[in-house]
């Protein structure tokens, strides 16, 4: 099995990628062995990636100012990486990635599910509703559980 992280560049110094590269680690250790990969969707180089030196991972890098033409280029590039990867499964860590994977899973005519695992708040998030754009979902907090459902997300999905 493959399994794809996906989401915006992070800084590479907080909790995110503790819990994400533990996560890979305990994946690509178990048995069957889970193979892991890792997609950024970045503006620039800045992140530091001290903390991907055993996780094999891809970037799409996009400073382009009209967010729609961003992120179209992101999702062209994704979608590229799909054909080239092929996940079973696409974990989305931030919510836009949700709206980038539902996309270029429609371009690439790969087959593969989608989950959300956000971790931050829901109601401070700009984008927040793109969190619909996945199939399923991975709630850290009792709180984003909430959140989900108060946007119309089934309880079945969690």
């Amino acid at each position: 099995m493959k399994i794809a992280f996906i989401g915006e560049a992070v800084s590479g110094f907080g909790g995110m990628e503790t819990v994400i590269s533990n996560v890979i680690y305990t994946f690509e250790n178990s048995s069957p062995k889970i193979n892991c990969e890792m997609f950024f969707f970045c503006r620039n180089d800045k992140m530091d990636k001290a903390w991907l030196k055993e996780i094999k991972y891809a970037q799409s890098f996009s400073n382009i100012k009209l967010s729609f033409l961003r992120r179209a280029k992101h999702v062209y590039n994704f979608s590229q990486w799909l054909k080239e990867t092929s996940p079973d499964i696409v974990i989305c860590i931030d919510v836009i990635s949700c709206l980038y994977a539902n996309k270029a899973r429609k371009k690439s005519g790969k087959q593969f599910t989608i989950f959300s695992w956000p971790h931050f708040s829901l109601d401070h998030k700009k984008h927040a509703e793109c969190i619909t754009y996945a199939d399923y979902h991975l709630a850290i907090s009792s709180g984003i559980k909430e959140q989900m459902m108060a946007r119309g997300i089934s309880a079945q999905k969690y």
